[in-house]
């Protein structure tokens, strides 16, 4: 897991996509990832596809793992 990248990201398909990319291109699997993490490799499945809105603390903990640089903006509600 080198080198780090910043994106940004304006929704979780977005991160999804970026968590998955990013895995791919540095050739790991789904199961090295959750085994890196502590998560369940289902767990990783899901937020690549977006289908879960995971805790940002395991968000976190994978954008470090894979180097990525994520930038959290939160915007004024209107």
């Amino acid at each position: 897991m080198t080198g780090t990248q910043e994106i940004l990201l304006t929704d979780i398909e977005d991160l999804a996509n970026c968590i998955r990319q990013s895995r791919i291109s540095q050739g790991i699997s789904q199961q090295q990832l959750a085994d890196f993490s502590g998560m369940h490799r289902n767990g990783i499945a899901k937020i690549e596809s977006g289908r879960v809105d995971a805790q940002l603390s395991s968000i976190l903990n994978l954008c470090r793992l894979l180097n990525i640089d994520l930038k959290i903006v939160v915007k004024d509600a209107p």
